[in-house]
């Protein structure tokens, strides 16, 4: 460590721990120069970086505490992270989406000599059904009983706001949501929803699609998909009618029978119309069950005149015959992201919260349209 960042450190470290108090004169150019034995250079170097990361202010030739000062953590380093994600567990190749997240991230910690703190009460992410009110409420007192000996938080999405909002205010730690977004004042690492729908729905539009049913996923308000509410702020407005335009629940929080019922009802619909129907799910837990409802109906002819298109690259058998076309979200990239980002918070802790996601990516399947559909510029991917 250079010298000036020493410096910097130990007047981190009295603010943070109330040596130095909000409106307090901080020691002078002089009184440094003599503790530390450097020049005037030095420490002049060591108040511009303390200002631009709004802990101290300048007030005439000398320099005080800001009155409120941005939160400290840097000095209290101990390279251990909370990582408060669900468990691996075994494989599916139906869903091994968390496992590539959950071990990428595992994998580039240990490559940047951090170690990872796990409490038992993440096991309670690995299903729905185990994840009660009261399991829930287990993560705030874990998180703050272990603040103080990690550098920084990762949290799986399935944790809500709720919950994280005190610890967020209490500690001041670094947090990483992984895989969906928040209001609070954190960082988070999300696949691309929106830019994946707009792809699709542009692609949908070049197609000849002139209807849609947008199977909503039931998912509670932690979950991920964002798209249920770019759906309605884009899709009705700017590239459906609205009379053509039909939204359903389905997913894992709803009986098949019901979501299939729903689904009879909005193609009675708009096949009286004679449209061409993009069938969106947000789960891909459906496919098959959609895929064979489809199959058995003489009058929906795939890719002709009914298509089906899933938001995520998980959920159904990869073996199958008739591959989904998908907005996919590369896991190992999402892990990735989350590791490079981390890195770059606990180094510019003052920086405002961002919102970062991995580029979109479209896989064509063959659920949607076949090889000799046309498409205008001729991308399909």
């Amino acid at each position: 460590m250079k010298l000036y960042e020493k410096i910097g450190n130990d007047l981190r470290e009295a603010i943070a721990d109330g040596g130095l108090k909000p409106g307090h004169r901080v020691p002078s150019v002089n009184e440094l120069c003599s503790q530390y034995r450097v020049s005037n250079i030095t420490i002049n170097r060591v108040y511009r970086e303390l200002a631009k990361d709004n802990l101290i202010e300048r007030l005439g030739k000398s320099y005080t505490v800001c009155s409120e000062p941005a939160v400290i953590y840097r000095e209290k380093r101990t390279d251990t992270i909370g990582f408060f994600l669900r468990p691996p567990r075994l494989y599916d190749p139906r869903d091994n989406h968390f496992n590539i997240i959950n071990t990428t991230i595992h994998r580039e910690l240990t490559r940047h000599g951090f170690n990872l703190y796990m409490p038992n009460c993440c096991f309670c992410l690995d299903k729905l059904v185990s994840m009660t009110p009261a399991k829930l409420e287990e993560f705030g007192p874990a998180m703050l009983e272990c603040a103080d000996s990690v550098d920084a938080f990762i949290v799986d999405e399935r944790i809500p706001d709720e919950i994280l909002s005190p610890v967020v205010e209490k500690t001041g730690k670094p947090m990483i949501i992984v895989d969906r977004c928040s209001k609070l004042p954190v960082d988070t690492v999300m696949p691309p929803n929106r830019e994946n729908l707009f792809h699709a729905l542009d692609l949908a539009r070049q197609l000849g699609y002139d209807a849609i049913i947008y199977i909503a996923s039931g998912q509670p308000k932690y979950n991920s998909i964002e798209l249920s509410r770019f759906f309605q702020e884009y899709c009705e407005a700017e590239y459906f009618a609205p009379e053509n335009t039909c939204r359903i629940e389905g997913g894992s929080f709803y009986p098949l029978r019901t979501t299939l019922d729903s689904l009879d009802a909005a193609i009675q619909k708009l096949q009286r119309k004679n449209c061409k129907t993009l069938l969106f799910s947000e789960t891909g837990g459906l496919y098959e069950s959609l895929l064979e409802y489809v199959q058995n109906r003489p009058e929906l002819q795939l890719t002709r005149n009914f298509g089906i298109m899933l938001s995520c690259n998980f959920g159904y058998l990869q073996d199958i015959a008739v591959k989904p076309a998908i907005l996919g979200s590369n896991p190992e990239q999402i892990g990735v992201e989350v590791v490079k980002n981390l890195l770059w918070r606990l180094e510019n802790p003052a920086a405002p919260p961002g919102d970062f996601r991995i580029p979109p990516e479209f896989i064509p399947g063959n659920s949607l349209y076949t090889q000799s559909s046309h498409i205008n510029g001729g991308n399909k991917s």
